[in-house]
């Protein structure tokens, strides 16, 4: 059973205020709150964004099941890592909802990337790098690309420079760039 309903009360929230925010009617809202209808993933991640939760809360799995954070030490990531990718492995299996199935596919991916390029950033890049890159936001195309340049032995000068540049502040990115116009 979905929290839309639930969701909405507690702010105080009209169908119509939601409505409108989401472009769509009334009476979809209506049907939302009384599973007469299915949420199509982007309607359901738009939902999810106007509440402040996960899409996963909005549709009614448990809250607890979803939470992740990204361990510092390598053994607790690793195993927080494979705890989550075996939540939504069940979740996969069990699950009738297809229109969930995306987010839970893509996310899981996302985890199996992240350990990835993980254990690869250790063997090669400085504990300094290393540790800074991990507290940064995590940008999966940033990740899809520093794993593609990990995993090729003659770009990895590639990767540590990439992996440097994304720490930089937007005022030293743009400092740069300027440095590098003029030396053309």
């Amino acid at each position: 059973m979905n929290r839309i309903k639930e969701l909405r009360k507690k702010q105080k929230k009209s169908q119509s205020d939601i409505a409108a925010a989401l472009s769509v009617s009334e009476k979809t809202i209506s049907r939302w709150e009384n599973e007469e209808s299915t949420i199509k993933s982007d309607k359901a991640q738009q939902l999810a964004d106007y509440f402040g939760v996960s899409v996963a809360y909005l549709l009614g799995h448990h809250e607890e099941t979803f939470r992740f954070s990204f361990p510092s030490d390598d053994k607790e990531f690793s195993k927080e890592t494979q705890r989550v990718i075996d939540i939504i492995d069940k979740a996969l299996e069990e699950d009738s909802n297809n229109y969930i199935e995306p987010q839970l596919q893509q996310t899981r991916d996302s985890l199996i990337l992240f350990r990835s390029v993980r254990d690869k950033s250790k063997k090669h890049f400085d504990n300094d790098l290393d540790t800074a890159l991990y507290k940064k936001p995590k940008d999966i195309e940033f990740y899809r690309y520093l794993n593609y340049l990990l995993e090729l032995p003659d770009k990895r000068i590639d990767a540590e420079l990439l992996a440097r540049c994304s720490l930089l502040d937007y005022e030293d990115k743009k400092f740069i760039l300027e440095m590098i116009k003029k030396m053309k």
